[in-house]
């Protein structure tokens, strides 16, 4: 994987390439998150978990170079061990030259940037007997936040970045979501980033403490007149020479190519004594940028007058040996090298609204200068030049921003996390963010349920099953697991202008192709079907490690893809192919899986093994959750007799078919059967929704085709009814004022795995049934005689049954109560259970 991470970072130089370098490096991570899952290496070493009961502050910082975040870390490690009631211990996600640094003041390890290993942190923490509070320093550490928030390890954020940078390089929106969702304080240095974090993200100003870095006094053995003649002599420079100095890494976001431009502009301005001035970067070179920046000094003719002298141990000389310090940068969140420079006594010249440092900066000690405006920043240079140095002031910055009281500032706020406020929930709820926002402290876990099709809810009309099933999980977890937040997401393809963005206690939200992603990394727990071809991809690409993955198997898609019995089964078989390889590449990624039956289970739990995804390593786990599809508490309440509206003959038996006519049903017989029962009795057949508007498969169509023309027939079309797709809170009016709901299946693999969805809804209104049987449901009904087995083969057998229990009013009631027996068990509260307790944490497979 070494190969991977140099194409990511190679394709990561070429404009239009990111999101290709982003991937690369994203399926890195995973496959080095498996592999180390699998070796069972012991990322987090038990002598350096905390012990005992004092309280402990965990530092997590992202790299241990010798650069402005660590280094500010390290302060902080000192500060904290410098306080007898409070213990420290570091983690580094890259090592570097200041590990032995951290090593020297408190326990520190150094662990893989890998999400599971971040939670492997979360959970050592959570089980240490010493109260921990972990400080996650830069955007760069979210994810370790989230893990902490997901075991309940208090968490403190400081953040030194600002927007565009966490949008260029840190993820955006979707990782400050991590950080800002799992810490109970944000603390940032400047006003610069706070406005930043609300105006890109919505983080309201409240959660956001502004603490202002602090200053070191230049060494008290540093001489400026020694070091101005020492630098000048090392740069082959004469001593009357003047300089004008940057400082940082030499790349775009800093500004080296302005500095280039402003060193041709004051050398123009200076035509006299130009030849006395020099500008001095000191810092690395950005490879990207050190080509262009170079071309310009030579064709600018500046080869003698520009200086890159690259990395100083010990910058402070040149801060005193400089004239004037210029700070060209786009943006910086502080800018400390600026404060250096002006402790020193060099003045600073910099943009306005661009560096966070100009908060605490003097006008005596800088001048800024509108944004990008090169003319003006090499005027305010060429007024510095001949001004000279700053003069002592009364109260040097240093003692205006001294580092004891910013690292006392932050010291407090870690103390306040150890005891977060108490918030009321409710309020909270009702004042949350419009979509996008993510500023919204987290209780329990987000989860995220991925529709298909519309869920019936207020502004929708027609449903399918797809609809119904999501709809069925996304609120009964909310009713089950109310201190989680569930979002049901719907495909932006339906026109649903009037649709809530709540309703019943689960929000409803909108997903496309381009957003799916961004939804996603908002969340802990997403519920999705594997079978949704492409979109199934999107989802498995865009779940992180951290994420649980609940995959709805419900449907057994492999062997309902064979029960249509396609004309063109060529075709086909090519088809499946192709999806089969999607529906097992999804599924390996699966957490758990949501089954119907014991059935299903048995079923998946050989598909899994045939795909590897159950195997040495996984095979202690049980990733199955038993959910079929459930009932709505509510009871239906009729409002009209829509069957006897339709057979308005006095004493007529009223059958129903309600749903769509489908490869795997056999409605053919029931047809001769009404057939031959009007013969001997007034009867009328009501077929509701026999074609679905959500399916236009060709198989889909010959089989509501064969349909109609059988109904065709002269002794049969009178009999019929055929009515469109209704409204879903209609369908009880149909169920109640029917005297026999009919269903027939066909035989087959099919049958035996299936959950009719149908037929739970029949059970609802604990309506009769007629019905082959076969599918569990059926079955189940029959052995308890809510339902009667009937012959779907034979049309005289099938008419003689449906004679029998029509004429027979005792036995339909007794089919009536023997559903109401055995419905309670499928209501929605009871079947969600197992999907509550994972979501609750109670549940690990």
């Amino acid at each position: 994987m070494k190969i991977g991470r140099r194409v990511a970072e190679f394709l990561g130089c070429i404009p239009g390439f990111k999101g290709l370098a982003t991937a690369i490096q994203l399926a890195s991570r995973r496959h080095r998150a498996r592999q180390r899952k699998s070796l069972g290496q012991r990322t987090i070493p038990t002598s350096w978990v905390p012990r005992g009961t004092r309280p402990h502050v965990i530092l997590v910082g992202h790299e241990a170079t010798r650069s402005g975040a660590p280094m500010i870390l390290l302060r902080l490690a000192r500060h904290l061990q410098s306080t007898a009631d409070i213990g420290c211990r570091v983690v580094l996600l890259a090592d570097g030259p200041l590990r032995e640094d951290f090593a020297a003041v408190a326990p520190t390890i150094v662990v893989p940037n890998l999400v599971d290993v971040f939670a492997d942190l979360a959970d050592a923490l959570r089980h240490s007997s010493s109260p921990c509070v972990v400080v996650c320093n830069t955007i760069a550490t979210a994810r370790v936040a989230e893990q902490c928030r997901l075991k309940g390890v208090p968490v403190v954020a400081w953040i030194h970045e600002t927007a565009t940078v966490i949008d260029e390089f840190f993820g955006g929106r979707k990782t400050v979501q991590r950080m800002a969702s799992a810490s109970r304080h944000i603390v940032c240095p400047s006003q610069l980033v706070a406005t930043s974090l609300t105006e890109a993200y919505g983080i309201p100003p409240g959660r956001i403490s502004l603490v202002p870095y602090g200053i070191d006094a230049p060494p008290a053995n540093l001489n400026c007149a020694e070091e101005r003649q020492a630098v000048r002599k090392e740069l082959g420079l004469r001593p009357e020479a003047r300089i004008v100095l940057a400082c940082g890494r030499a790349e775009q976001r800093k500004g080296v190519d302005l500095f280039v431009q402003l060193g041709s502009k004051v050398i123009d301005k200076q035509p006299a004594s130009g030849n006395d001035v020099h500008f001095v970067w000191v810092g690395r070179w950005d490879d990207q940028s050190k080509p262009w920046a170079c071309h310009d000094i030579r064709q600018l003719g500046l080869s003698e007058r520009i200086h890159f002298v690259g990395e100083k141990e010990n910058p402070s000389r040149y801060f005193a040996a400089a004239d004037v310090f210029v700070f060209p940068s786009r943006e910086e969140s502080c800018g400390m090298v600026a404060l250096e420079a002006a402790a020193a006594g060099c003045p600073v010249v910099s943009f306005h609204g661009a560096v966070g440092a100009a908060e605490m900066l003097s006008e005596d000690e800088a001048i800024f200068v509108p944004y990008l405006d090169v003319d003006a920043m090499a005027i305010a240079v060429c007024t510095r030049l001949d001004r000279g140095r700053n003069r002592a002031t009364e109260t040097p910055i240093w003692e205006r921003y001294q580092w004891s009281r910013c690292l006392d500032d932050v010291t407090r706020a870690i103390q306040d996390a150890v005891e977060p406020p108490t918030v009321d929930k409710t309020r909270q709820r009702s004042t949350a963010p419009s979509s996008g926002e993510v500023w919204k402290q987290a209780y329990g876990q987000n989860v995220l349920v991925i529709s298909y099709g519309p869920p019936p809810i207020p502004g929708v009309g027609t449903v399918e099953g797809t609809g119904l099933r999501n709809w069925g999980l996304a609120s009964a977890l909310a009713k089950s697991v109310p201190e989680s937040v569930v979002t049901l997401a719907i495909p932006v393809w339906y026109d649903l202008p009037m649709m809530p963005a709540e309703f019943e206690g689960v929000r409803i939200a909108r997903w496309g192709h381009e957003t799916l992603a961004e939804m996603i990394a908002e969340h802990d727990v997403v519920v999705a079907s594997y079978c949704l071809g492409d979109d199934s991809v999107r989802i498995i690409d865009a779940v992180l490690e951290h994420q649980v993955l609940v995959w709805d198997a419900y449907v057994p898609i492999h062997i309902e893809v064979c029960a249509r019995r396609s004309a063109n089964r060529a075709g086909e078989l090519v088809a499946f192919e192709r999806d089969r390889r999607i529906w097992e590449a999804c599924l390996k990624r699966g957490d758990y899986f949501l089954c119907a039956t014991e059935a299903q289970k048995r079923y998946y739990t050989g598909v899994l093994a045939a795909i590897g995804r159950i195997n040495p390593i996984t095979y202690d786990d049980d990733p199955f959750l038993i959910v079929p599809y459930g009932i709505h508490e509510a009871e239906a309440v009729p409002e009209r007799r829509p069957c006897s509206e339709l057979i308005p003959v006095p004493g007529a038996w009223k059958l129903l078919w309600f749903g769509g006519v489908y490869p795997w049903f056999d409605i053919g017989c029931l047809l001769e059967a009404v057939k031959a029962l009007s013969e001997k009795h007034a009867v009328g057949l009501v077929i509701v929704g026999a074609k679905n508007p959500f399916v236009n498969h060709p198989d889909f169509e010959k089989s509501y085709e064969r349909m109609m023309k059988m109904i065709e027939d002269p002794a049969i079309r009178p009999l019929v009814h055929l009515i469109d797709w209704v409204p879903f809170h209609e369908r009880g009016d149909w169920y109640l004022d029917a005297d026999l709901i009919c269903f027939a299946n066909q035989p087959g693999m099919e049958n035996l795995l299936a959950w009719r969805t149908r037929v739970v809804d029949y059970l609802w209104t604990r309506t009769p049934l007629a019905t082959n049987g076969g599918d569990p449901l059926s079955e189940e009904m029959i052995a308890a005689g809510a339902a009667v087995r009937v012959d779907a083969t034979d049309p005289a057998a099938l008419a003689a049954t449906l004679a029998a229990t029509l004429d027979n009013a005792a036995k339909l009631a007794a089919m009536r109560q023997a559903a109401d027996a055995i419905r309670e068990k499928y209501l929605w509260q009871n079947a969600i259970r197992p999907l509550a307790d994972v979501v609750r944490g109670k549940r690990v497979g």
